[in-house]
C-alpha cells in the first residue's frame, strides 16, 4: 500500500488483495486485535484508492472490532489501562471512518465517529455511575440503601486507586524505589474488586439482571443537535492528520438554510469546514511556540524561587550577602520574561484566529442564523489548552467572542460528555464550601473568600482557611459533600508528565514521601483522589487556583486528562478553571464579579440554568478587561469588606494611577478561566 516503485493503483489493487486474504486467518474470532488492525489497513488502502464505499464497510467492521474489545473490559476488572492502549491504537480507525464519511457528504455520520473517538473512558464511568438494581425488587427497603451506597462508594474508589497505583508505577523506576507501596496498593485494589464480586453476587440474587457496568452507546447526530436551541451552536474542532476540520453544528428547524443538506432523518447536517496541511502546520507550530514562551516564563519563576529558599535558608550576613545578587538578578530575569509572556498574548491570540480562519466560522454562523447569541466550544487534544473565547475579532464593536455571544461562550470535552453534564439536574444552589489560602500565602484569596461568602447569606458558608484548610479536614468534614458551590482559592498546578499528579495545594506541608510513610495526607489533593470524591449536591466548582483548567495533549488516545475531568466524575455538571498560572489580584476581582453576576440571575430565577454559570463568567470578564480605576474603585467601595481591606486597595492599589486607566485590560488578566459543561 505505500510501495514506492512501479504504478499507485496497481500496487493498491495488490495491497486490497493481500489484505482481505489475511482476514482468513486473520479473523475476529480467533484474532480480534490482529483483525481490527488488518481491517484498518484494508480500509485505508479503499481510502486512497478511493473506493470510499468499500472502505467504510471494511472501517466498519474494525469499529465493530475494536468495540467487542472495548465491551471484555469490564469496569474495575483491573484491564481499564488496556482501553487506553485500544485507544491510542485504533483511534485512527475512527479517524479513517470519518475522513470517508466526509468524503461521502455524510457529514452527521462524521460527527458521529469523532465523538466516539473522544473522552470514551470518563463517559463509560459516568454513565455506569448512577446504575442501580431494580428497586422494586427489594422487599427490604433498608437493603436497597445499603446496596446503593455501597456500590457509589465502590465506583468512587475504584478508579481513584486505579489511577493512584497507575502514578506510582508510571515510571522505570518505580518497582524499585515504591516496590513496598505498589504491592500495598494492588492489594488495596485487589480487596475494592473483591468487595465489588460479593456485592455483585448478593445484587444478583434479588436482580439477576443487574451488572456493575454497561455498554455506553455513542451519542447519535439527532442528541448532539438536541444540545443547541435556536440561540446556541456547537463547534468542535478535530485534527487529522494532514488537517484540521471544523464542525458547525446548529439547532434543527423546518427549513433548512442555504448550503446546508437534510440529514436522513430529516434533520440538517453538521457544516464542516477543512483547513489544508499548510494551516495545520502553522497551527502545530503556533502551539509549539506558545507552549515554549510559556514554560520558559515558568522556567525562570522555578529558578528565582530555588535562589529565594536558599537565600532564606541562609544562616550567616555572608551567606545572605553573597546570595543577594544572584537572588535579585533572577528576579529581574523571571519578572522580563513574565512582562513579554503577558504582553504577548493578544499578538498570539491573534495569529491562532487567523490559523483557525476564526472569520470564515463566523461567517458560516451568521449566513446560517440571525438568533445565535451561544457559543459551545469542543476543543481537540492541544486546542483545549488555549483561550479560544479571548480570540479577537476585527470588529470595533465586538472585541472577542466574549463580545460577540451574549448568551455566553463555553467548553465541553465532547458531545457526549456535554449531554451527560446537562441531564444532571441541580436544582439549589445556597450551600458555599470554601477552601481559603491553605498556604498562607496569597493574601487576595482572603478578599476574594470574604467577598464571595457575603453572597451566600443562608445557611452560613462553611470555610476552611490557612492550616485548617487541609487536605485531611477536607476529605472528612461532613458538609462538604452536601456544597452545592465549592469554591478552591489556592495553589493549583498541572503536571505535563504525569496527569494523574496535577493537584490543589492544602494546608499540610510534608512532602509526598514522608507522608506515606506515615500513613498521613501530603496536602496534594491529586487528580486520581478527586476521582474518590462525592459532590453529588454540586452545580459548581470554582478553582480559583493556577493551572486548575490544563489538560493532557500528548496522546492521541480518547482520554481527558485534567483537574475539570476528575470534578465533573465527582459529581458537579459544571467546572470554572484556569488556563495559566493567573495574577492573584487580579483573580480575586474577577471571582467576586463573577459570583456578584451569579446571583444576579438567580434573583430571576431561583435555580442556575443551562449556560448561566459561562454567562456570569464572561461578562466578568469583559468587565474586568473594560474597567477604569474609578469605575473598579466605586465598585469596590461597595463590597461587604471591612475597612482594613478597603484602606488597603485605596493605599497600595487605587492611589498609584491614572484615574482612566485600565488596569487589567491585558488578556493576560482576564481570559485565563473558561466555563466547562452545563
Amino acid at each position: 500500500s505505500d510501495r514506492i516503485r512501479e504504478e499507485r493503483a496497481e500496487n493498491l489493487e495488490k495491497a486490497i488483495a493481500a489484505y482481505t486474504a489475511a482476514l482468513s486467518v486473520r479473523t475476529g474470532d480467533a484474532l480480534p486485535q490482529n483483525h481490527a488492525e488488518t481491517q484498518f489497513n484494508l480500509g485505508r488502502a479503499y481510502q486512497d484508492a478511493r473506493q470510499f464505499t468499500k472502505a467504510k464497510t471494511t472501517f466498519t467492521a474494525a469499529i465493530e472490532t475494536v468495540e467487542f474489545l472495548r465491551g471484555e473490559i469490564i469496569f474495575g476488572s483491573g484491564r481499564e489501562g488496556d482501553k487506553q492502549k485500544l485507544a491510542e491504537e485504533y483511534n485512527r480507525i475512527y479517524q479513517g471512518m470519518a475522513q470517508v464519511c466526509l468524503e461521502l457528504g455524510e457529514n452527521d455520520q462524521a460527527i458521529e465517529y469523532v465523538e466516539q473517538s473522544k473522552t470514551r473512558n470518563l463517559v463509560e464511568l459516568l454513565a455506569t455511575k448512577h446504575l442501580y438494581p431494580k428497586e422494586e425488587l427489594y422487599a427490604n427497603p433498608n437493603a436497597y440503601q445499603t446496596h446503593c451506597q455501597q456500590l457509589d462508594q465502590l465506583r468512587r474508589a475504584i478508579p481513584s486507586q486505579q489511577r493512584q497505583l497507575q502514578i506510582l508505577m508510571g515510571s522505570r523506576e518505580s518497582e524499585e524505589k515504591y516496590g513496598d507501596e505498589i504491592e500495598q496498593q494492588r492489594q488495596h485494589l485487589h480487596d475494592l474488586r473483591q468487595q465489588r464480586n460479593s456485592l455483585l453476587q448478593e445484587i444478583n440474587q434479588i436482580d439477576s439482571s443487574f451488572k456493575f457496568t454497561q455498554q455506553v452507546e455513542p451519542i447519535p447526530f439527532r442528541e448532539i443537535q438536541a444540545l443547541t436551541n435556536e440561540h446556541a451552536a456547537i463547534v468542535e474542532w478535530y485534527i487529522f492528520n494532514d488537517c484540521f476540520r471544523t464542525f458547525i453544528i446548529i439547532h434543527s428547524t423546518e427549513q433548512d438554510s442555504p448550503g446546508e443538506t437534510p440529514g436522513g432523518d430529516g434533520r440538517k447536517q453538521p457544516i464542516v469546514w477543512s483547513s489544508t496541511s499548510e494551516d495545520l502546520s502553522k497551527l502545530e507550530n503556533w502551539g509549539n511556540e506558545y507552549l515554549r514562551r510559556y514554560y520558559e516564563s515558568q522556567q525562570a519563576y522555578a529558578e528565582f524561587k530555588a535562589v529565594e529558599r536558599g537565600y532564606k535558608r541562609a544562616k550567616t550576613a555572608a551567606e545572605k550577602q553573597q546570595l543577594q545578587q544572584e537572588l535579585e538578578s533572577k528576579q529581574q530575569e523571571w519578572e522580563e520574561i513574565q512582562r513579554q509572556w503577558e504582553a504577548g498574548m493578544g499578538e498570539l491570540l491573534q495569529q491562532l484566529a487567523e490559523i483557525l480562519h476564526l472569520q470564515d466560522i463566523l461567517h458560516i454562523l451568521d449566513q446560517t442564523s440571525e438568533t445565535i447569541d451561544q457559543l459551545i466550544l469542543i476543543p481537540h487534544r492541544y486546542l483545549h489548552l488555549f483561550p479560544l473565547h479571548a480570540l479577537p475579532l476585527p470588529d470595533q464593536e465586538d472585541k472577542c467572542l466574549l463580545d460577540k455571544f451574549k448568551r455566553g461562550v463555553r467548553y465541553a470535552p465532547s458531545c457526549q460528555l456535554l449531554q451527560l453534564s446537562q441531564m444532571q439536574q441541580r436544582t439549589d444552589f445556597s450551600r458555599l464550601f470554601a477552601i481559603q489560602n491553605p498556604t498562607e500565602d496569597l493574601i487576595y484569596t482572603d478578599l476574594e473568600v470574604e467577598a464571595i461568602c457575603s453572597f451566600f447569606p443562608e445557611p452560613k458558608p462553611e470555610v476552611l482557611a490557612s492550616r485548617n484548610a487541609s487536605e485531611t479536614y477536607l476529605k472528612s468534614n461532613q458538609n462538604f459533600p452536601l456544597a452545592h458551590c465549592t469554591h478552591f482559592s489556592c495553589h493549583g498546578y498541572f503536571n505535563p508528565t504525569s496527569p494523574l499528579e496535577s493537584s490543589i495545594l492544602l494546608a499540610e506541608s510534608q512532602s509526598s514521601e514522608e507522608a506515606k510513610k506515615k500513613g498521613l495526607e501530603d496536602g496534594y489533593l491529586t487528580l486520581a483522589e478527586i476521582f474518590g470524591l462525592s459532590l453529588d449536591q454540586c452545580r459548581l466548582v470554582t478553582l480559583s487556583a493556577c493551572e486548575t483548567g490544563m489538560t493532557e495533549f500528548t496522546r492521541t488516545s480518547d482520554e481527558y486528562i485534567g483537574l475539570p475531568s476528575g470534578f465533573i466524575f465527582a459529581g458537579s455538571p459544571s467546572v470554572v478553571s484556569s488556563l495559566w498560572i493567573v495574577n492573584q489580584f487580579s483573580t480575586a476581582f474577577l471571582m467576586i464579579k463573577f459570583y456578584e453576576n451569579l446571583k444576579e440571575s438567580l434573583t430571576q430565577n431561583p435555580t442556575l440554568e443551562t449556560g448561566n454559570v459561562a454567562v456570569a463568567l464572561n461578562q466578568a470578564q469583559i468587565w474586568l478587561r473594560d474597567v477604569n480605576k474609578e469605575q473598579l474603585e466605586v465598585w469596590t467601595m461597595k463590597l461587604p469588606l471591612d475597612r482594613t481591606w478597603k484602606r488597603h486597595l485605596r493605599r497600595q492599589f487605587f492611589g498609584k494611577m491614572d484615574a482612566n486607566s485600565k488596569p487589567f485590560q491585558e488578556t493576560f488578566h482576564w481570559a485565563g478561566f473558561c466555563a466547562i459543561g452545563k
